[in-house]
């Protein structure tokens, strides 16, 4: 019996993307999908867009409510979801043709409970699906504690889909801002299997007008309690490892935060805040195993913070 796969969009202001995003994936090639889009007090056009598209389509269900943020529309998503998978897409972002089958043969083959598939971030002039007509590539398989072990998985909500049992008990926090970073991490965990692509098939759009684009903060306050959240997790079931490893990346993540603040003049973050708290966690990352790459950046924030940020900008660490 075909699986079904449902797609969540929380939907905010994104008339002028949205039906791209919706197009791409009611073209997808594996159509046993349904599309729920949560409109989350949009004041624009969107939530109109969403009601037209569900009068063409039967497999949209469109949800309309007050602006919670983007965390509280993908729960009310989950909810609503029938699927026996469920993916999440962002409203200006859109997925290549054979997202959805690539994904669903990849978990279904392995025996996966999430897939991860890569990604470009960008304008449109840096991208296009060339590869999406090639046969799959072979993934990396890892198990739970595997996962968290390699740079190559990611903390993003999207550009995966998973297992729809995986969200038992599980939801997101009301934030619009780093609420991947409370969650991701168990899913990953209540998998017994991970299965990790190469192949870009998920496109976030660099749009002027995004959160990510135009806010001047950067919320550490959120991404610290997620992390501090993370590591209590993993302590309260005896996962040592783990919690040596969500210490090493908090640590990278206040060093991104760090470098983002500087770079930018207008911002009033408290700087002098996120290095004290670096300073420290590192006296319990550096007991973890790292990569000759985490060890020397790592060791170098913490002497130089400045040219450190820099160094990580042109190195692409991540």
């Amino acid at each position: 019996m075909m699986k079904k796969v449902s797609v969540v969009v929380p939907v905010y202001n994104t008339e002028k993307y949205l039906q791209r995003c919706i197009q791409s994936i009611l073209g997808q090639t594996y159509e046993k999908l349904e599309l729920i889009l949560i409109d989350d007090g949009s004041t624009d056009s969107s939530g109109i867009l969403c009601d037209a598209a569900a009068q063409k389509d039967s497999r949209i269900k469109v949800l309309h409510k007050e602006n919670e943020g983007a965390g509280e529309a993908r729960n009310c998503g989950i909810n609503m979801a029938e699927g026996d998978y469920i993916c999440f897409v962002d409203s200006d972002d859109y997925i290549a043709h054979r997202y959805i089958e690539i994904m669903l043969k990849t978990a279904e083959r392995y025996d996966c409970g999430l897939v991860q598939c890569n990604f470009l971030f960008g304008g449109e002039e840096n991208y296009s699906f060339l590869k999406e007509e090639n046969d799959e590539e072979k993934p990396l398989i890892l198990n739970n504690r595997e996962a968290f072990e390699t740079r190559k998985t990611k903390i993003i909500i999207c550009a995966k889909l998973y297992k729809i049992e995986l969200f038992q008990n599980i939801r997101y926090p009301k934030l619009s801002i780093h609420d991947d970073e409370f969650v991701t991490y168990k899913l990953i965990y209540n998998s017994s299997r991970v299965a990790l692509l190469n192949q870009a098939l998920y496109y976030y759009y660099n749009t002027n007008d995004s959160i990510m684009r135009t806010r001047k903060e950067y919320y550490p306050e959120n991404f610290i309690a997620a992390y501090d959240e993370r590591i209590q997790y993993f302590r309260d079931r005896g996962e040592k490892q783990l919690e040596l490893i969500s210490y090493k990346e908090k640590c990278v993540r206040l060093a991104q935060i760090y470098g983002k603040c500087i770079r930018d003049k207008n911002n009033k973050n408290d700087k002098k805040h996120l290095l004290e708290l670096y300073h420290k966690d590192y006296k319990i990352a550096k007991k973890a195993r790292m990569s000759k790459k985490e060890t020397v950046f790592l060791k170098g924030f913490l002497i130089c913070p400045k040219l450190m940020s820099v160094v990580m900008t042109f190195i692409g660490f991540a």
